[in-house]
C-alpha cells in the first residue's frame, strides 16, 4: 500500500481532507445530528490553528450534500466582512435551479397560462416575471429565489430574507463560517443572525483566544452556553495521533504513531508522519512493505543507549573541531576532562571546549526511557562556576529527552529520528546543523 499524505497539510476551503481521530469523527457526527434537527441551532468548533477545524467543517459539508440541505461555506481567513463573503460564496445558480424545479411544478398556479405558453417558453416567461417584480403572494418566496440576482441586495438584512425564503422552499439552511474573528464586520452580522428567529443552523470555527476576547455578553453567552461545542484543543493522545495518520496511511499507522513525539496539532502529526514515511519509502525502493515497517520501527528507539552516548560524544568533538573558526572555539579536549568542584570532588564532563573568555562543559545522555536517571555527574559539574584559570563556565546536557532539570545547566534535545541518523552516519550535515543550533544558544 502506498500512503497518500497530502502535499499541503493545512486544510483550505477547496481541500478534500480525510477525517481521522475519535474527536474529529464524533464531532462531525454531532454536528450532522444538529443540522438534521428542527429549529434554530448554533455550534462552535473550538481549537488552536492546525487542529483540524476546517477539515471538520468540510466533512460536515460533504455529509450534507443531499437535496434536503443548502449549505454555504464562508472562509473568513484574512477577511473582515462576513456579509461580503456570504454573497461571494453563495451558489446563486444552484438556488435558482432549486426554485425553478418548484415553480415548474406549479405553472398554472403561478400564472403561466395557455396564452402565456404560446407567447413565451417557461424560462423566458420567468425571466420576464423577474423584471416585473410582482408575484403571486403564495409563491413570492420562490420567485424571489429564482430572481436571486435582482431580488436581494448584498446586506445582512437580505441574508436573513434569503435564509427565510430558502427555508420556505423546504431546504435546511446551514451556514459554515470558518476562521471566525472578533472584528465588527464579522461579530455584528453574527449577532443579527443569532437573533433572527429563523430556523437554520450556524456552525463557526473559533480559536480559544478569539472566544475569550468577545465582550458582548449576550453574544458570548450564546456561543459559550447555548452552542453545541466540538472541542479540538490539545493535547493529542497517541490513539488520536494514530487515527489522524490512519486516514492517509492505515498500514503503517501504528509504527508512525509510536515514532511521532512532541507534536501539538493535527497538522504537525501529518507533516511528521509524511516525513518519516517518505524517508522510509526512499530507503526501501524495490523492497517489500516489511522493509518500510522495519525502517519506521528503527526510529522509535536508540540501540544500546550507553554505547550510543559514547559514540555521540566522539562525533560531537569531531563536529566542534570542524566548527572552531565559525564560533571562535580555541580548544576542544579529546576526551572527558577531569575537573574539581567547589567542595573538592572530582568530576569528568563528557565534552569540554574553550573560547576566548569562557569554558563549556557538558554531558551526553541518551536513553530509551522517558527520562534520564543517571545525572549525578551533571549535578556535580553544575556547581562549577569558574575553572582553574578563573574563566566562567557554561554547562549543558545533550540528550534525546528534555525533561532534565538541573539548576544552571542548559538542556538540548535531539529527537530519536535525528539521533539515529547522526549515529548511523546517514546524514553528515545533520550533526553540524544541530551543533550550530546548540552553540548559538550557548554563546548568546
Amino acid at each position: 500500500m502506498v500512503c497518500e499524505f497530502p502535499e499541503y497539510t493545512v486544510t483550505q476551503w477547496n481541500s478534500k481532507p480525510r477525517l481521522g481521530g475519535r474527536r474529529w469523527n464524533e464531532g462531525v457526527s454531532e454536528l450532522e445530528k444538529l443540522a438534521k434537527s428542527e429549529g434554530f441551532g448554533v455550534a462552535v468548533v473550538l481549537g488552536s490553528p492546525g487542529m483540524g477545524k476546517t477539515a471538520v467543517l468540510l466533512a460536515l459539508k460533504n455529509r450534507l450534500a443531499d437535496s434536503n440541505f443548502f449549505t454555504v461555506f464562508i472562509d473568513l481567513a484574512g477577511k473582515e466582512d462576513l456579509v461580503e463573503e456570504f454573497w461571494r460564496n453563495l451558489d446563486k445558480e444552484k438556488l435558482k435551479a432549486e426554485a425553478y424545479t418548484y415553480l415548474a411544478k406549479h405553472k398554472k398556479e403561478i400564472g403561466y397560462s395557455r396564452l402565456a405558453r404560446i407567447a413565451k417558453e417557461f424560462h423566458a416567461w420567468l425571466d420576464m416575471e423577474c423584471k416585473k417584480g410582482k408575484h403571486n403572494p403564495q409563491y413570492a418566496h420562490l420567485f424571489r429565489v429564482y430572481c436571486i440576482y435582482s431580488s436581494y441586495s448584498n446586506t445582512i438584512d437580505d441574508i436573513i430574507n434569503l435564509i427565510d425564503d430558502v427555508s420556505k422552499i423546504g431546504k435546511r439552511v446551514v451556514l459554515l463560517v470558518d476562521e471566525t474573528r472578533n472584528v465588527g464586520g464579522i461579530m455584528n452580522p453574527l449577532h443579527r443572525l443569532l437573533n433572527s428567529n429563523l430556523k437554520f443552523k450556524l456552525v463557526l470555527t473559533l480559536i480559544p483566544e478569539v472566544l475569550s476576547t468577545i465582550t458582548d455578553g449576550a453574544l458570548k453567552r450564546r456561543l459559550e452556553e447555548d452552542a453545541l461545542r466540538v472541542d479540538l484543543s490539545p493535547p493529542l493522545s497517541e490513539e488520536e495521533i494514530r487515527g489522524i495518520i490512519s486516514a492517509y496511511c492505515e498500514e503503517y499507522a501504528d509504527p508512525l504513531a509510536r515514532a511521532i513525539k512532541d507534536v501539538k496539532t493535527a497538522n504537525e502529526v501529518l507533516i511528521k508522519a509524511r516525513e518519516l514515511y517518505n524517508e522510509a519509502a526512499k530507503e526501501c525502493v524495490g523492497s517489500s512493505s516489511k522493509c518500510i515497517e522495519d525502517q519506521l520501527s528503527s526510529s522509535l528507539g536508540i540501540d544500546e543507549p550507553m554505547q550510543a552516548s559514547k559514540e555521540l560524544e566522539k562525533r560531537i568533538r569531531e563536529g566542534l573541531n570542524r566548527l572552531m573558526n565559525d564560533f571562535g572555539i580555541k580548544y576542544v579536549h579529546g576526551k572527558g576532562k577531569r575537573m574539581r568542584t567547589p567542595d573538592n570532588q572530582t568530576v569528568i564532563p563528557d565534552i569540554y571546549f574553550v573560547t576566548k573568555d569562557r569554558v563549556f562543559i557538558g554531558d551526553v545522555k541518551i536513553t530509551n526511557k522517558d527520562n534520564v536517571n543517571n545525572i549525578e555527574n551533571v549535578r556535580k559539574f553544575s556547581m562549577i562556576e569558574r575553572d582553574e584559570s578563573g574563566m566562567g563556565v557554561v554547562k549543558f546536557i545533550i540528550s534525546n529527552v528534555d525533561n532534565i532539570n538541573v539548576s544552571g545547566v542548559k538542556v538540548f534535545k535531539i529527537d530519536n529520528e535525528k539521533m539515529n541518523k547522526i549515529l548511523k552516519g546517514t546524514d553528515n550535515e545533520l550533526l553540524l546543523q544541530e551543533l550550530r543550533r546548540i552553540l548559538k544558544e550557548l554563546m548568546s
